[in-house]
Parts: structure tokens; C-alpha cells; sequence
């Protein structure tokens, strides 16, 4: 469920600041918070906007945003955040606090987003009936002067990267009222996430690979909130590794470059044999006992 909510209006435009798969999760012994709902809450970065007049209307574009591209509907600034929650914790909702909006002085008409086209093999009745929910959604927003989009944050799926437990929200930072021709511009938009952690959360993962670690500082609004569920130090002396490779006794030595390789990046590299999990390990199959290898390694 998506709950939006009001709080103080802001002044004018701000400025602000703005996958790799390898067998390489690992699992420390610590445990995470207690059971019960919290909340994480990000400020998102609404850069400056820039508003061009076209033949086709106002034309609004915000940096480092894309649009809202629902044909017939207003092309609206908007991006995808991402917001990490605690490892195990199960969403609960979405809500947020973006103030009244300043009101741009004048009147607007924002072009509707076009309706897509497949050049030289369109079928007709496709694109006829494409064109109907075209025009419907044109007419059921431009014959209104209610507040397009309803609201400025929806939530889109929760995801996941690496060792990330994440939350997808779209947040669009202008309210437009088409009859009327009012612009509303939120620079200061607060997002949180309301989630639930179970009677025995799940163990939070260790992969700390400086790759994928960049990346996830790129797409994670709140990066820097979150260092604290995850044990940096939990790998030593238990046995685990960055990257491992399973493969026969017959082919170790053919390994032995990509082991050389991946060495020289600074990773902790294990070579283990089907042999050697078959041995040591439980499972039902080698397969099962090969999944119980990585996931204590």
C-alpha cells in the first residue's frame, strides 16, 4: 500500500548531489535488529529544472531524470530510487512527506507523452486499439484539473542487488493541473519505507567485493545509512571466500590462470573438487551438497 502525506512548502530550485554475478555471498554469524516494523527514511536529490517552450508545449526536463511515459498522459520529470532495507525484512508500505509544492507563476501545457510506433510492421488493429487507450487516458487527465500524477512517490517492486535487500520508489517532482495550467515544483521530497523484520531475521550477507561495491554506492539512495547491517569482518576465520570454483579432480590445473587472475584482483580464491564436497558434505545429491558448500562459503 502506497500513503502520501503533506508537510511544509520549500522556496525555490535546488541543487543537488545526484550486474555483476559471481558465487561470492557469504554469510557471517551475526544476527540483525529485532523483530517488529521500523522505517528507513532518504531525502531524494531533486536536481535543477529546466523548462523549454516548444511547438509541441512546455517541455520540462530535470537533471539526471527521465519522464513519465504513459501515452497520452502528461511527460512528467521522473526516476526510479532505489532504498535498501534490512537483509530479511519484508516491505510494509511506502509513504512520504514532499510539502504544498512551489507554484510556478503562470500557466503550462504539458505535451502528453506519445503514443509508441513500430516503423513498416505495425498491425493495424494493434495500433487501433493502442489509439484508443491513447485517447482514453488523454481525455480522463487533460478533461480534469486534478493533480497529475496523484502522487509524487508510487512504489514500483521490491529488487535486489548483491547483498541488498531494496525497494524501488518512482518519485516525480512536479504536480501538474491540466485545465487550470498550474505547475507545482517539489524540490524537497522525504521517502520512507516502512518495513517489517520476522521473529528471526534473516543473517545478513558478507560480499564486499570493491566493484560491486561501487555500483551499489551509484544505485543505492541510502548507501551510506546502511553499513551497519553488514559485517565487514564476519569472513575471517571461518573459512570463507571472495570466489570459488567447483570443478573435477581431471581439471584443477586447467583453473590455475583464472585462479592466477583473480588473485592479482585481490580476491580470496578456493578451488574445491565435486570429490572433495561429495565427501563433506550432506545433501540428498551432489547437487544439494554442492549448494550446502556455498552456502556456508
Amino acid at each position: 500500500m502506497v500513503r502520501s502525506s503533506t508537510c511544509k512548502p520549500a522556496h525555490r530550485p535546488l541543487v543537488a548531489a545526484t550486474l555483476a554475478l559471481t558465487v561470492a555471498f557469504l554469510i557471517p554469524t551475526s544476527a540483525l535488529a529485532t523483530a517488529g516494523q521500523a522505517t528507513v527514511s532518504a531525502t531524494i536529490p531533486v536536481g535543477m529544472y529546466e523548462l523549454t517552450d516548444t511547438q509541441r508545449g512546455h517541455e520540462l526536463a530535470v537533471d539526471g531524470f527521465g519522464y513519465l511515459l504513459v501515452p497520452g498522459k502528461p511527460a512528467l520529470p521522473a526516476r526510479i530510487f532505489a532504498i535498501a532495507i534490512p537483509p530479511g525484512a519484508e516491505l510494509v508500505e511506502v509513504t512520504f512527506d514532499a510539502g504544498a509544492g512551489i507554484a510556478l507563476p503562470g500557466t503550462y501545457q504539458i505535451p502528453p507523452a506519445p503514443l509508441p510506433r513500430v516503423i513498416g510492421e505495425e498491425d493495424p488493429t494493434l495500433y487501433a486499439a493502442d489509439q484508443a487507450e491513447y485517447q482514453q487516458n488523454y481525455n480522463a487527465v487533460y478533461g480534469s484539473d486534478q493533480p497529475y500524477p496523484q502522487n509524487l512517490v508510487e512504489f514500483v517492486r521490491t529488487a535486489g542487488y548483491r547483498k541488498y535487500n531494496l525497494v524501488d520508489v518512482r518519485v516525480t517532482p512536479f504536480t501538474y493541473h491540466p485545465l487550470s495550467g498550474r505547475l507545482l515544483y517539489h524540490p524537497e521530497i522525504t521517502v520512507h519505507v516502512h518495513y517489517e523484520l520476522s521473529e528471526t531475521p534473516a543473517p545478513a550477507l558478507v560480499d564486499n567485493l570493491t566493484t560491486t561495491e561501487r555500483i551499489a554506492e551509484d544505485i543505492i539512495l541510502n548507501y551510506e545509512q546502511v553499513a551497519s547491517w553488514y559485517d565487514d569482518g564476519a569472513a575471517a576465520g571461518r573459512g570463507l571466500h571472495d570466489y570459488v570454483i567447483i570443478t573435477l579432480d581431471s581439471l584443477t590445473s586447467a583453473v590455475a590462470p583464472l585462479v592466477g587472475w583473480e588473485t592479482a584482483k585481490g580476491r580470496n580464491v578456493e578451488v574445491v573438487t565435486t570429490t572433495w564436497i561429495n565427501t563433506n558434505y550432506s545433501g540428498y545429491d551432489l547437487a544439494e551438497k554442492m549448494r550446502n558448500f556455498l552456502h556456508e562459503k
